[in-house]
């Protein structure tokens, strides 16, 4: 199980200051994660995420990451996702990670 306070952290407003890097990220609401992704670059990411304008109608939104190699955050993505369930994955849920 992931715990969201061990993780680093910014709030959406702040997507701006998101560091560059690989790994899998989590978008939460008071502690329910609502979203799970990967990227290889986080900053770039959310630049224009497919899902920022749902998500800013949502209040006290965060986007927290866990740094991971390129070659292994798809699958952990995927594991992740299987196991939380969160509500804006739900198409994910039906298919594995391509290899």
């Amino acid at each position: 199980m992931i715990n969201l306070g061990a993780l680093p952290s910014v709030a959406l407003e702040q997507r701006n200051i998101l560091p560059r890097v690989s790994g899998v990220y989590f978008v939460s609401n008071a502690d329910r994660v609502l979203y799970i992704g990967s990227t290889h670059n986080l900053f770039q990411r959310w630049r224009c995420h497919n899902r920022l304008r749902q998500l800013q109608a949502i209040s006290n939104i965060r986007i927290a990451w866990q740094l991971c190699s390129p070659d292994t955050m798809r699958g952990i993505e995927w594991s992740l996702i299987q196991e939380l369930r969160p509500q804006f994955n739900v198409e994910t849920l039906a298919k594995p990670p391509c290899p």
